[in-house]
């Protein structure tokens, strides 16, 4: 398994993918130049070459505007394919307890680096992440 080069989408982003697959940009070259960068992250997702982790904020973010909602939601489920960042009061939690662990002159408990931000691992394979799941294509 290779390094995943892993991927934070802005909601800018996914809103303007959203839109674009909904036909709702005036613009041609805009949408097609959207609508070309979605089909790029989808198959470097399935290739298992990048990953595109949701944040909490993303879904959030997106249901400020009822339009494009629902399209934001399939893309960032096509693109994080499960992948997640943790919430930040999670990270916060982490960082307490190790902190507290070495005030005690103890050390803090052994984890891999990538459970600090994710809640899976960001270089495991795609299928190792969507158990019971085949990428398709």
């Amino acid at each position: 398994m290779g390094e995943h080069t892993v991927i934070y989408l802005d909601e800018s982003y996914l809103s303007n993918m959203a839109k674009a697959q909904l036909g709702s940009l005036t613009d041609q070259d805009e949408c097609e130049f959207w609508l070309s960068l979605l089909e790029e992250l989808k198959d470097k997702v399935l290739a298992d070459r990048i990953a595109c982790p949701e944040f909490a904020f993303q879904r959030k973010e997106a249901a400020l505007d009822t339009r494009i909602e629902e399209a934001v939601g399939r893309i960032i489920d096509e693109l994080s394919q499960g992948l997640r960042f943790n919430t930040w009061k999670d990270i916060l939690n982490l960082q307490v307890e190790d902190a507290a662990f070495k005030f005690l002159g103890k050390d803090p408990p052994q984890r891999e680096m990538w459970t600090i931000a994710f809640t899976s691992n960001p270089q495991a394979s795609l299928k190792s992440r969507k158990p019971g799941e085949c990428p398709e294509g």
